[in-house]
């Protein structure tokens, strides 16, 4: 069928964080809030109709994994990202940013040290800091007007102390799509060094057309070893409320202990609204997310275009992947405070500031 992305639905009064934290963030109720990453398209039909279907039973009890579930999250990762998983990879958690946090702390201990490739996703550093760890930053380099990893950098900041690398992967904020050679450098240097890696690949469905995504972990036996695999159907399907998200964990010591963690905070499996809802995503919304990447793709052609033929000076770097854009704004020689209060005060959107995301 033919989705209508044009829709505007009205979330205010709905609960939503993006739209009824408004007043709250900017006291102003015009101001239009673009610092979430939460479209605004409605679900796609197969998920509500499957949703409504399972209203129908009148009993919400205490849910299994089941392996229906286990069933659609292998043949995705088989159909979409050519990787062939086995269901006891498969663990379930509410979320990617509970998920991180304790793997930090399953897998670290206070005083260590976690790497990060900055400018990356804020809450990496408060996943890092709450767990009585130390940040590392491992600055991308702006070359050309993409973003590269800098390898000798990461080889001189590794110690004895760091024990964890925190991949984003495709990169958030900056919408960049990791080429496999660079993932195979990346595992090279962490195990020299008997680093684990955890990938952050929640956005790798949200791939711009001429991009391809290589989910790191499908690479070889050897490297999928030494990772773990966070991803979710959240950010792809616009789903991020009914909060399920799962880990891929192919070392049966590694996955163990992540189980004994989430045993010991009562975590167990999805509810009966969330399970119900990855199913139906995952095997009946790629006819969905195919449009919805068209229209989000022509947005950002748009907004390109729109920027440099009447704001020059804002300088729109490349969108590989994510519905995120990263937008360059040094040329206007403002502080932080100055683009935050222009953007929100002048333009009436709410940014997330650079800065937020590191060095």
């Amino acid at each position: 069928m033919k989705y209508n992305f044009d829709e505007i639905i009205n979330r205010k009064n709905s609960g939503g964080i993006k739209w009824d934290l408004v007043e709250y963030f900017y006291k102003d109720p015009e101001v239009l809030p673009f610092w979430v990453a939460d479209m605004d398209f409605a679900c796609a039909l197969p998920i509500i109709q499957a949703i409504q279907k399972r209203l129908e039973h009148p009993i919400f009890g205490y849910t299994l994994q089941t392996e229906e579930y286990n069933d659609a999250v292998l043949q995705w990762m088989k159909t979409r990202h050519h990787w062939n998983i086995k269901r006891n990879w498969i663990v379930f958690t509410p979320g990617i940013v509970p998920a991180l946090n304790l793997l930090i702390r399953t897998f670290t201990h206070p005083g260590e040290k976690v790497i990060i490739q900055t400018p990356v996703y804020h809450i990496f550093f408060q996943a890092v800091r709450n767990n009585g760890c130390s940040v590392i930053e491992n600055q991308l380099v702006l070359s050309d007007h993409q973003y590269q990893m800098d390898f000798d950098l990461l080889e001189k900041q590794i110690d004895k102390r760091t024990r964890m690398l925190i991949l984003c992967s495709p990169q958030n904020p900056v919408g960049r799509v990791w080429a496999e050679k660079d993932l195979l450098r990346l595992f090279e240097i962490c195990q020299k060094h008997n680093l684990l890696i955890v990938a952050d690949e929640i956005h790798h469905d949200l791939i711009m057309p001429g991009y391809q995504h290589k989910v790191m972990a499908s690479l070889s036996d050897e490297i999928a070893d030494q990772i773990i695999t966070c991803c979710a159907p959240s950010k792809t399907f616009n789903l991020a409320g009914l909060q399920t998200a799962n880990l891929i964990i192919k070392d049966k010591h590694l996955r163990n202990q992540f189980k004994i963690a989430l045993d010991n905070l009562g975590i167990t499996g999805p509810n009966p609204l969330s399970q119900t809802a990855l199913i139906a995503a995952y095997t009946k919304g790629a006819e969905w997310l195919d449009q919805v990447l068209v229209y989000i793709h022509n947005n950002y052609l748009f907004l390109k275009k729109y920027l440099k033929t009447e704001i020059p000076e804002l300088r729109v770097l490349p969108l590989q992947a994510t519905y995120l854009c990263w937008i360059d704004c040094s040329a206007l020689n403002m502080n932080d405070q100055q683009i935050k209060l222009f953007f929100q005060d002048n333009a009436k959107v709410g940014i997330e500031e650079g800065y937020r995301f590191g060095s």
